[in-house]
């Protein structure tokens, strides 16, 4: 046989671990667990209704020292929240001084109100005269109009005729 220059598992050491506080010089002291608290979760973001955003943005406008920390610290938003709506300020209070609905977060307009706003005449006209109108009626109205208005891509379907219904009736 052949002398070889291979250790075999005999002849390496055995490492015991041992239960000892003190650390090697080079190694690196053990890691913290992590702690969490319910200051530490992420919260979801709070959706301020219309009237809130028009009592912060009379806020900042009344202590204009305060920094966005302070106002985000009465609201209980965000720091870019509360830049977004104080630049948009304008805009907030036009919508609220229209007597818009201060209960909900966003105001949502109709990609058709041209065809709304038509419809509802025609509605209203019919209405007027004692006329019946049913929801297809309405619906192939709809169509006409949007075809006079030369307005494509409009389809008078039964989710738009819930929608006028529900907001204009």
């Amino acid at each position: 046989m052949k002398p070889t220059n291979e250790t075999t598992k005999k002849d390496l050491p055995v490492i015991v671990p041992q239960a000892s506080n003190a650390q090697s010089p080079g190694a690196k002291p053990p890691k913290k667990a992590l702690q969490t608290s319910a200051a530490n979760k992420t919260a979801k973001r709070k959706g301020l209704s219309l009237k809130q955003r028009v009592e912060m943005i009379n806020y900042a406008k009344n202590h204009p020292k305060d920094g966005y920390r302070k106002v985000t610290g009465k609201f209980g938003i965000g720091r870019t929240q509360a830049q977004k709506i104080l630049k948009e300020r304008e805009a907030i209070l036009a919508e609220y001084e229209n007597n818009a609905q201060s209960s909900k977060r966003s105001a949502r307009t109709a990609t058709y109100s041209d065809v709304n706003e038509a419809s509802w005449e025609w509605c209203t006209l019919c209405r007027e005269s004692s006329n019946p109108v049913d929801g297809t009626m309405l619906q192939e109205e709809a169509l006409l109009i949007a075809e006079k208005l030369g307005i494509s891509g409009f389809t008078a379907s039964n989710g738009w005729l819930q929608r006028f219904k529900s907001g204009c009736l």
